[in-house]
């Protein structure tokens, strides 16, 4: 696998991110089925509630339209005056008259329980009201629609009384001769009608359709109530799971590495060990196509000398080190493995048990050509080995000249291996690497992070050999 196209690090942190989320499928969907469900289930829990509808027709009575017949202009907008009846039917007055009407209810809870919906193309207004039983809705609409009929009532009748009263003001202040004129007896006629039409407008509310209540419960409703909170939960798992993506900095993808570091991965290490590990001859197989995909990708060309090296420790640089050394003297090549963790923090080496001098010694005052441990992998395959040892001055030893004299010592191994610490935590990698052909980059699934394979990356920016590319070390699909 290759990374061919190179992305910046905001791109592969964004991608990276989607990718998260994507694997945090199973936190989506539980979120959003138990929420649906606890929606449901809460919903059914609830008392059952009934709905009562009336229409009522509400005319305009304005009192000086009816005392001049019409004349003049006293229209208002449509919306506005929709807006006003449905607000008279919530005034506090038409409120404690309704609830004077029924018992045990306050004005608070009635306007709670009622809802007007005004319409803005003609004169009518919908009253819903909610009450624990058919009955007890149809109670409510009914003192609702019984209240606000008498306070328009009542309203028009002092409008009409106070205009009459003006009129009648108006008619005694005239003179005689013109009371006894047609003026006079037409001003006397005005204020009839308007007295008449007062009294057949009767507050100018017309009930169209009396309360009338459904049968059915209007709630609660738990399909409503679970396909909203289906829609609540999969937010609800999406941003769960888009948090829990931005918190995690580990890489687990192949392709995450590759954008990252524009670098192939050459090969997938399973995991070993008694739970769940894979077999030796499988983990000998993917050591082999890491040995072909690394030093024998170019035939005879490739680089006989590598350094292996990991982001941090725990990534398994050192099992890739013994494992390639081993693919080497399984393919018929003299192999070395030389261990140059000289800080005393290996793994106390491949299992020699020898007793040939360590690198630590032989960079110091042992002679070069010293013999080596030799390390059987298998029955048949064996390779060489020279451990690490121990030294206070390891940066001093692995700068020093006689590191590059024991390299070129080596000049008869068909493969020289070279495990180094963590190039993320010391400068040992890059020291070596510099005498070396190439370098191997180790990485672990699961528990590399984003920051320690950047700066990895960062750290092999400068260097003037090439770095052939990653593998990935105990590698579970989908880890």
């Amino acid at each position: 696998m290759s990374a061919e196209h190179g992305f910046s690090d905001e791109q592969a942190a964004a991608r990276r991110l989607l990718r998260g989320v994507r694997r945090r499928w199973l936190t989506i969907v539980g979120c959003t089925f138990l929420t649906a469900f606890a929606a449901a289930f809460l919903s059914s829990r609830q008392p059952e509630k009934f709905e009562a509808i009336t229409a009522l027709q509400v005319r305009r009575d304005d009192v000086r339209a009816l005392f001049f017949n019409g004349s003049g202009s006293f229209d208002s907008a449509p919306e506005r005056e929709a807006a006003t009846n449905a607000a008279l039917l919530t005034l506090p007055t038409v409120l404690r008259a309704a609830a004077g009407r029924l018992t045990g209810v306050t004005p608070e809870q009635i306007k709670k329980r009622i809802t007007v919906e005004p319409s803005t193309d003609s004169d009518v207004l919908t009253l819903r009201a909610v009450g624990d039983s058919p009955e007890d809705a149809t109670a409510l609409a009914r003192a609702v629609t019984q209240s606000f009929t008498r306070a328009r009532r009542d309203a028009v009748e002092g409008s009409v009384n106070r205009a009459v009263t003006g009129a009648q003001r108006e008619f005694r202040s005239l003179p005689e001769s013109v009371q006894d004129s047609a003026e006079g007896r037409q001003l006397l006629s005005r204020i009839r009608d308007v007295r008449v039409a007062g009294a057949v407008a009767g507050g100018g509310v017309q009930v169209v359709q009396p309360p009338q209540a459904n049968e059915l419960p209007v709630s609660p409703s738990p399909a409503k109530a679970g396909f909203l909170g289906l829609i609540g939960g999969a937010i609800l798992g999406g941003g769960v799971a888009l948090f829990g993506a931005s918190r995690d900095r580990r890489l687990r993808d192949p392709d995450e590495f590759g954008e990252l570091w524009q670098l192939p991965v050459l090969g997938h290490v399973p995991p070993t060990g008694a739970r769940g590990g894979a077999s030796a001859d499988t983990v000998a197989e993917a050591f082999g196509l890491v040995h072909e995909s690394s030093l024998r990708r170019n035939g005879a060309a490739g680089p006989r000398s590598v350094v292996v090296t990991g982001a941090a420790r725990g990534d398994g640089a050192s099992t890739v080190a013994r494992g390639l050394a081993a693919a080497a003297a399984e393919a018929g090549e003299r192999a070395l493995l030389i261990e140059a963790d000289l800080r005393g923090n290996g793994n106390g080496g491949a299992g020699a048990g020898g007793t040939s001098p360590t690198l630590a010694d032989r960079l110091g005052d042992a002679a070069l050509d010293a013999p080596t441990n030799a390390v059987v992998a298998r029955p048949g395959v064996s390779y060489d080995l020279i451990e690490s040892g121990r030294s206070e001055h390891a940066r001093a030893l692995l700068s020093g000249p006689r590191l590059q004299e024991l390299l070129q010592q080596t000049s008869g191994y068909d493969v020289v291996v070279i495990d180094t610490p963590p190039a993320g935590d010391v400068a040992d990698a890059l020291l070596v690497a510099r005498h070396a052909d190439a370098t191997l980059v180790v990485a672990r699934p699961g528990r590399t992070t984003t920051d320690q394979y950047a700066a990895l990356r960062d750290h092999f920016a400068g260097s003037d050999r090439a770095v052939l590319g990653t593998v990935l070390n105990a590698w579970r699909p989908l880890s």
